[in-house]
């Protein structure tokens, strides 16, 4: 997501590709609204809150947030 187009509170339609540790890729498409903009050295950063996300979505989000904790942790 580059945020040179976005400002705080614009509402904004993603496409989110989460590529599995056991080779399947999902494709999740969510209405989100960017929350905040920070910059961190030369990166800027949007957070964002998904305002229309499915159940099942959301549990893959979480599911991939859970796979790559652990691929940090092992090495």
């Amino acid at each position: 997501l580059s945020t040179n187009n976005f400002n705080e509170n614009d509402s904004v339609s993603l496409l989110i590709v989460l590529p599995f540790q056991n080779g399947d890729i999902k494709y999740i498409r969510v209405k989100a609204e960017i929350v905040r903009i920070t910059v961190n050295l030369s990166t800027k950063v949007a957070s964002i809150n998904f305002n229309e996300i499915e159940g099942n979505d959301r549990r893959r989000i979480v599911q991939y947030c859970f796979e790559q904790e652990l691929k940090l942790r092992n090495g």
